[in-house]
């Protein structure tokens, strides 16, 4: 047994069952990128699960062509969150999805939604799944989408805060290309939300914009990888302006999903190994308690005389 417990196959990370991913979009122009972003994703090992709001299908339906296509018929909505429950003991579909994900990414995430989860409201079924969400166990990744005057409106700044505070303590950010600005809080230390800022023109009040570095960041653990911001960039909006707000690059935020995937992994097969190690250590501590096993002979033992030849014992053979 000991031999054969020596030569237990640790799996590689091949070979360990896909990651379970969760993506869920919202009612944000961003979500016509749905498709692009799971084209990125085509070549991983992971089971994709889409769970959308009512506002967010308004932009699906007009999706930007993409080889992998967006499964329609697939995509969890509110109607089946209420069609699945009806009566005691059925499956209540944001609990179910809660347990099945190892990872969440809500790409896009508009302002709405934003509010809905900092602020712990659940009136559908991507607020609920997110109020269900197992904090600082299971990464979250968000990819926050909006017009410049609301990703610049104060309530931003604090709504981003809470979820930090809630998911993680040091936030993530993803880079943003060609820009550089950097800002700081009053006491000298980076915002939670964002080590950029401008002012309002309401006021005084600092606003996230992002945390703009020429390379893209990746967290390298996963604890670190708990709360992701893959924080917006400047361009022309779909309404005209310009401006910060719109997602990052459906290449930035598979980066943090493939990156995050690969330390689930990580953390499965040291889980794996701990365990192993364990099953081991303690069949060789039950081994050293008990002894070598002998056999007791079947006759009654005799006093070996000084001269007489030693008898052999039952075991010798």
């Amino acid at each position: 047994m000991a031999n054969e417990a020596a030569h237990t196959h640790i799996p590689s990370e091949e070979e360990y069952p896909s990651v379970h991913l969760l993506l869920l979009v919202t009612g944000s122009v961003a979500a016509i990128k749905t498709g692009l972003l799971l084209d990125q994703l085509s070549t991983e090992r992971c089971n994709i699960r889409i769970a959308a709001t009512k506002a967010a299908s308004h932009f699906l339906r007009r999706a930007q062509p993409s080889q992998t296509g967006i499964p329609f018929q697939s995509i969890i909505t509110d109607e089946q969150e209420w069609a699945e429950w009806q009566a005691l003991n059925d499956a209540v579909v944001h609990i179910e999805l809660r347990r099945w994900a190892d990872l969440v990414v809500i790409a896009p995430l508009n302002a709405n939604t934003l509010a809905k989860v900092a602020t712990g409201i659940c009136d559908n079924l991507v607020s609920s799944v997110m109020r269900a969400w197992e904090i600082r166990v299971k990464p979250v990744i968000v990819c926050p989408a909006m017009n410049t005057a609301m990703w610049t409106h104060p309530l931003t700044s604090i709504h981003l805060s809470q979820l930090e505070i809630l998911y993680k303590e040091l936030p993530c950010m993803v880079a943003a290309p060609n820009e550089t600005a950097t800002a700081s809080t009053g006491k000298g230390t980076a915002s939670p939300t964002a080590a950029t800022s401008t002012s309002s023109t309401a006021g005084d009040v600092a606003c996230p914009v992002t945390e703009l570095m020429p390379e893209l960041r990746l967290p390298a653990t996963l604890k670190d990888a708990m709360f992701q911001i893959v924080g917006p960039i400047s361009k022309r909006l779909a309404c005209g302006d310009n401006g910060v707000g719109g997602m990052a690059s459906v290449e930035e935020i598979a980066a943090h999903i493939r990156h995050t995937m690969k330390l689930i992994r990580e953390e499965k097969r040291r889980q794996f190994r701990e365990a192993h190690e364990s099953t081991q250590g303690t069949a060789a501590s039950l081994a050293a308690v008990a002894g070598p096993v002998e056999l007791d002979s079947a006759e009654p033992k005799k006093k070996a005389s000084p001269t007489a030849e030693a008898p052999v014992s039952a075991n010798a053979a």
